[in-house]
Formats: structure tokens, C-alpha cells, sequence
């Protein structure tokens, strides 16, 4: 390959390479503006009226929920209670930590504010604590992203304290998987339950069924694939020399294609996860955890998907062109 043609097709692969992780994360932030403008509630969410309760019935469907689902009891617009089942649902917090499933059913009275309303909190032996209804609540973290958002504005309390101060009565929402909901429709709770048509808001109305993300990521796949065809071709062509050569040398077409997979694999993956490195550096502020894992988790899945066009592709030429 001369020095020009591969100087070449390592860069494509470095834009491709920066390219995705860059686009993944646009998507991944545009998913979470649009739950934010929903009032953090998912296309799930199960809206309903609790009517002529006690504590129990809502406890109730806090320990029959399914695991990773979310309860909230709204207080008002602003504030509502929240409960967890599962360690690893979390909020988007810009310090400080997210409920955790041992917050609840322990006496404790925490809360999650957002960013505007930390001047209005008491700092008590070195701890922070938010005043509602003449209670003081823990402050355990603090709601937002680095953009401003509505969850500036809001107040989370853990759920089973909301009920300590609250009457039971009033609108929930269930909120998580598609089977959500089922728990509604126990027995136990039919004549205290009711269903409410929650209004669509948010961004979200306005978009309706169109899944904004699905549509980037399946455009951006096809520009992926295109970029791979037109490298594999480019490359190819100023193989096809080299090819006759080994070809008259003895060398089998399975090692003539083994060499110029390997070749390929080698170059393009090294220059695909270099620009990779490279966005993810860039934006590393932006890239927590878990979507950290699921950039680099698709990327690799990427890699690998790409390969098949390429055997598929480098077998038919090499075929044609040893014949």
C-alpha cells in the first residue's frame, strides 16, 4: 500500500473513529433534554389518582413494584417524593450522590435539590438540609446537568418520609419498564386506584412517534458503512499488484486473504479507536460512567459488524482478481 493511499485511509478511519463517540453522546444528551423537558418521566410512565388510602396501600406497591422501576408522589409542580428499588437507577446529579435503595424505610429524611435552591439550605454540623413544612431534610445531592434545566428548580424527597408529613392521597406515577403498571391492577388496590391520561409535554410533543435518535443512529450507521465500502475499494485498488505477485509466487488464496485482512483489521482498528480516544478526551467531562461504557460498547460493536462487509467484499475481489 503506498504511503499516500494508507496516510489516507487511516484518516478516514480516524474521523469515522472520533465521529461516533461525538454523535452517540449528542444523542444520549438529546435523549435526556427531552426526558427533562417531560418532567424527567419516561414514554412508560404510568400516571394515576390514589383516592381514600392509607400509608400501607402505598407501601404496598413500594415493595411489590418491579426491580429498577421508580414511584414518585407529587407534593406540587416542583416537588415530589421518589422511591427506588434498585441500586443502580440513579438521577442526573451534578454533586453529590443519587437515592440509593438503603435511603428508604429507615427513618431518614433526605432530599435532592436542584442547583437554585442551595441558597436556601441550613448547613447543621457540617451537613446541608432543606427546610419543607417545618422538616429538615439531608441534602444528599444536588439535581441538574451543566446546562440549565428544570431540575434547577426541583425538590426530591425520599418517598416513605413524604408520607410521614402528607396525606396518601393524591396523583402518583409509576415509571420504568413497558409491564410498569401492572401493579396497579392487583386486587388489593382496585377500589383506591384509578388511572389518569397523563398529558404528552415537552419536547416530546411536539415530535410525537418520531424517535429523533433512531433516526441519527441509523443514518449515522449508513454513513459508517458507505465510508468502510469506499476505503475497502480504494485500498483494494492499489492492492490488486500484490495480489498477482503472491498469486504467482505459490501463496494460497486463503493466505493472500488472510494477509489482507489482518492488514486492514490491524489499521483501520488501531485508527478507529484512536480517534475514539481522542473525542472521548475532548469531551471526557461530558462522558460518565455508564455512557462511557455504552459509546465504547458500540464501537466496538461497530468494528466488528464492519468486518463482514469487508470478508465478504476482499473475497470477491481477490477471487476476481486472481482469476
Amino acid at each position: 500500500m503506498s504511503k499516500i493511499r494508507k496516510v489516507l485511509m487511516i484518516s478516514i478511519f480516524i474521523v469515522i473513529g472520533f465521529t461516533v463517540p461525538v454523535m452517540l453522546l449528542v444523542i444520549t444528551d438529546n435523549q435526556l433534554n427531552i426526558r427533562i423537558s417531560r418532567e424527567f418521566y419516561s414514554d412508560n410512565a404510568v400516571t394515576f389518582f390514589v383516592a381514600g388510602s392509607d400509608r400501607n396501600d402505598i407501601e404496598y406497591i413500594m415493595k411489590n413494584m418491579n426491580k429498577g422501576d421508580i414511584l414518585y408522589g407529587e407534593i406540587n409542580r416542583n416537588c415530589r417524593g421518589v422511591y427506588v428499588n434498585d441500586h443502580k437507577t440513579t438521577f442526573p446529579v451534578i454533586d453529590g450522590r443519587s437515592f440509593q435503595n438503603t435511603d428508604y424505610f429507615t427513618d431518614k429524611k433526605l432530599a435532592l435539590i436542584g442547583r437554585n435552591l442551595r441558597d436556601n439550605c441550613k448547613m447543621i454540623n457540617g451537613k446541608y438540609y432543606y427546610i419543607l413544612q417545618d422538616e429538615l431534610y439531608e441534602v444528599i445531592g444536588t439535581l441538574g446537568i451543566e446546562s440549565a434545566s428544570l431540575l434547577d428548580n426541583y425538590i426530591w424527597i425520599n418517598l416513605d418520609a413524604m408520607l410521614n408529613t402528607f396525606s396518601p392521597d393524591g396523583f402518583y406515577v409509576l415509571d420504568g419498564s413497558k409491564k410498569c403498571g401492572d401493579i396497579l391492577h392487583d386486587a388489593n388496590l382496585n377500589n383506591i386506584v384509578s388511572e389518569v391520561e397523563a398529558e404528552e409535554v415537552g419536547i416530546k410533543a411536539m415530535y410525537k412517534e418520531r424517535n429523533i435518535g433512531l433516526i441519527i443512529f441509523v443514518l449515522l450507521l449508513v454513513c459508517f458503512f458507505i465510508c468502510v465500502s469506499i476505503c475497502i475499494s480504494y485500498w483494494l485498488e492499489s492492492q490488486k499488484y500484490l495480489l498477482s505477485v503472491k498469486r504467482l509466487c505459490g501463496i494460497s488464496n486463503f493466505n493472500i486473504l488472510f494477509d489482507l485482512l489482518e492488514d486492514f483489521i490491524t489499521t483501520c482498528s488501531l485508527s478507529y479507536f484512536c480517534g475514539s480516544i481522542i473525542a472521548v478526551f475532548l469531551w471526557k467531562s461530558s462522558y460518565n460512567g455508564p455512557v462511557l461504557l455504552f459509546t465504547l460498547s458500540i464501537s466496538v460493536i461497530l468494528i466488528l459488524l464492519s468486518f463482514i462487509p469487508v470478508v465478504l467484499y476482499l473475497k470477491n475481489w481477490t477471487n476476481s482478481l486472481l482469476r
